[in-house]
């Protein structure tokens, strides 16, 4: 599965996670590992607290971060991808025909 910009993506409920100096820290049993997210990572981690569709994200992080769109979509995708490999976040199924 991967994550697109139409994709809706949400925490999963199993990591536990802290804000430790700006930064967000996770342990996971369920993978067995320790995560530390940067400063635009924990932002992202941040979002998706509630579902949130991806293109919101990165329209969002546009307009805080000085970013190109092509740039800032592929690394948000990317990194939404490693976090759904890992099992931290899910996506979120959506009745056709749903906007937010």
């Amino acid at each position: 599965m991967t994550v697109r910009l139409d994709s809706v993506v949400v925490q999963e409920d199993e990591p536990i996670a802290a804000e430790v100096d700006g930064e967000v820290v996770m342990l996971s049993e369920r993978a067995g590992a320790y995560f530390g997210l940067d400063g635009i990572g924990s932002e992202i981690w941040k979002l998706i607290a509630q579902p949130r569709r991806v293109s919101d994200i990165c329209r969002f992080l546009a307009q805080h971060y000085d970013a190109a769109g092509e740039t800032l979509t592929r690394d948000v995708t990317s990194f939404l991808d490693e976090l759904l490999v890992r099992r931290l976040v899910r996506l979120v199924d959506e009745p056709v025909g749903t906007t937010k």
